[in-house]
C-alpha cells in the first residue's frame, strides 16, 4: 500500500491537496513516502501523526522540506521524534518559506522538556519563529534588504 501511495504522490497529474495517514504506527514503512514528498508539487496539508517514524523519519522529512515548496501544514506529533529530529526539521525550515503550520508536538517534546528544558525551548521557539515568518509573508532574511 505504501509503495502505491509513493507512486501516486510522485505522479505529476495526481493533484492531491490533503492527505491524512495518522495513527497507523507505520514506523519505517513511512520512510519511502516521506522521502518522496520532496518532489510532490500539489500536497499542501499532511497528517502523519502517530506513525512512530523516529529521528530517521524526521531527518527524511527535513530533507524533503528543503526541496518541497508546496506543503503548508504538517501534523506530526506522536512519532517518537527526539530533540535531534526536531533540530533537523528546524534546520530545514530556515530555507523553507511555504510551511506555515506545525501544531506543537506535545507528546514528542514532553520527555525532552523534562530532561533538557533550555534546549527544547530554543528548538521549539526557532521552529515557531520560522513558521510565523512564513505565515506573515516576509521572505526576506534579516540583513537582506534593498540598498
Amino acid at each position: 500500500v505504501m509503495d502505491s501511495l509513493v507512486n501516486l504522490i510522485q505522479k505529476d497529474d495526481f493533484m492531491l491537496a490533503e492527505l491524512f495517514i495518522s495513527e497507523n504506527k507505520l514506523k519505517t514503512d513511512i520512510h519511502n513516502f516521506i522521502n518522496a514528498l520532496g518532489s510532490n508539487q500539489y500536497l499542501q496539508v499532511l497528517d502523519i501523526s502517530g506513525n512512530l517514524m523516529g529521528d530517521l523519519g524526521a531527518r527524511l522529512l527535513a530533507k524533503a522540506l528543503q526541496i518541497n515548496n508546496k506543503l503548508k501544514t504538517i501534523m506530526m506529533d506522536r512519532n517518537a521524534i527526539s530533540l535531534q529530529g526536531y533540530s533537523d526539521i528546524v534546520y530545514a525550515l530556515e530555507n523553507n518559506y511555504s510551511l506555515r503550520h506545525i501544531p506543537f508536538p506535545l507528546f514528542d517534546i514532553t520527555p525532552s522538556l523534562k530532561n533538557h528544558p533550555e534546549r527544547s525551548d530554543t528548538i521549539m521557539r526557532k521552529m515557531q519563529e520560522f513558521l510565523h515568518r512564513n505565515s506573515s509573508g516576509n521572505k526576506r532574511q534579516a540583513g537582506q534588504g534593498f540598498r
